[in-house]
């Protein structure tokens, strides 16, 4: 008997600048970008885990991953009520420090350059968070990472912001080293993981072009997060996140399948979504300008709509509910449950309808055993994860406020015909 069960499977890549990117120096300097493209590699392509067993991976990930929504649930419950959100004093940059294995936010990485001259990391990508920032030496606390750590004394465009700037005051929640008066920020990405240090200026590089006085974070203090990266850089929806820094009115990627060894790509700038695309509004919340919305109206199983009332997705005036797309949760959650033994799987978007691939609702975890990549949450607010999304261009239009999902050659999924599942069992 073969045993399907519930279980999450974090599906992790690397990024790498194409050597043909497109992209001027002088366009970059004036925060007027033409296109960036980056290649995306699955992580099992270029990183081998330390866990022995498909079992023991799937079940780390899954850790992981609910550790990510509850960061997330977090973060919405602050938008909406106000607690937690007030500011950092000095005295609050000593906290304890505790063994974390959660992956607050990111699962994707890409090869950036930090100051003059480039310092070459690895960076996760996240497009469920504003903060681009990077670990730093001196480091009171540090995780292991691949590339050593950013030493700003090296880099002669490394530049602290004072309490006052316009940057220091856009972050939530802000602080100020008072004997200095330079800004301090801190994230706190859920299961005691955090980073916390310097809020900086610094020229971010791609190949050979540079974007100058971007706002990032130098981390002192970080704790469980990015097992292998040199920090995050942040995609979401707020003035301090990445493509609003540069100004680039879009952005997109590819998640290859994560069984492929081939690449797709992440691409900045301004770019026209495919004309096969799937083309549904980009909704905001006024309480979160993080996160990216979408009008999911309903969920259909084999053919057949589920009985569950569009009011179960929406986005209401008070902040709450919604769906999010993220590209850093693992598997899509739903507050109605998904039931077991599905044929296929499709997402309405009023008028328009997204058929997933098998590969985006089942997930291998085992020899003969696989997962339904669907589970519960238990706030209003749905999401979207990766697993969903593989495959996909998925094509982020902010200045025309759009998302588009396109099914093409760029997904390399492997296909898997009737795979062999008899008993399920959900996930407590």
């Amino acid at each position: 008997m073969v045993e399907l069960k519930f279980l999450s499977l974090f599906t992790t890549f690397f990024l790498f600048l194409l050597p043909y990117s497109v992209l001027s120096r002088t366009l970059l300097q004036q925060r007027n970008i033409s296109s960036i493209s980056l290649k995306l590699y699955p992580r099992n392509a270029l990183y081998k885990s330390q866990f022995k067993s498909l079992k023991e991976i799937s079940l780390d990930r899954l850790e992981r991953d609910v550790a990510r929504v509850n960061f997330l649930k977090k973060k919405i419950y602050r938008a909406i009520h106000g607690n937690g959100t007030s500011d950092l004093k000095p005295m609050d940059l000593e906290i304890p420090i505790t063994s974390g294995k959660s992956q607050g936010s990111g699962e994707y990485f890409a090869r950036f350059g930090y100051g003059t001259p480039p310092k070459q990391l690895y960076t996760s990508i996240d497009t469920g968070s504003d903060i681009t920032w990077i670990q730093c030496t001196p480091c009171d606390t540090c995780y292991p990472q691949t590339d050593p750590l950013f030493d700003p004394s090296m880099s002669s465009s490394y530049k602290a912001l004072a309490c006052d700037s316009q940057q220091c005051s856009k972050l939530d929640p802000s602080g100020c080293y008072t004997s200095t008066n330079t800004c301090a920020y801190r994230v706190d990405y859920g299961d005691n993981s955090f980073t916390e240090g310097d809020f900086v200026t610094e020229t971010v590089t791609f190949g050979d072009s540079t974007t100058r006085n971007i706002a990032i974070g130098c981390g002192r203090k970080n704790q469980g997060l990015f097992r292998g990266s040199a920090g995050l850089l942040g995609l979401g929806g707020n003035s301090l996140s990445f493509p609003s820094q540069i100004n680039s009115p879009s952005f997109s990627y590819c998640l290859v399948d994560r069984y492929a060894t081939s690449a797709s790509t992440l691409e900045f700038g301004s770019l026209a979504i495919p004309s096969d695309a799937i083309t549904v509004p980009l909704l905001r919340n006024s309480k979160m300008d993080t996160f990216y919305y979408v009008g999911l109206t309903g969920i259909s199983v084999g053919g057949q709509m589920l009985p569950i009332s569009p009011s179960a997705f929406a986005l209401d005036q008070s902040g709450d509910g919604g769906v999010i797309v993220d590209s850093g949760t693992t598997v899509t959650r739903f507050q109605p449950e998904v039931p077991p033994g599905i044929p296929s799987v499709a997402f309405l978007f009023d008028t328009k309808t997204l058929e997933l691939p098998d590969n985006n609702y089942f997930t291998k975890v085992a020899e003969n055993v696989f997962c339904l990549s669907f589970a519960t949450i238990s706030q209003r607010t749905s999401i979207i994860g990766n697993i969903q999304q593989q495959g996909m261009r998925v094509s982020f239009d902010v200045g025309r406020s759009l998302i588009g999902f396109s099914v093409g050659p760029v997904s390399n999924i492997v296909a898997r015909k009737n795979p062999p599942i008899i008993l399920f069992h959900q996930l407590t």
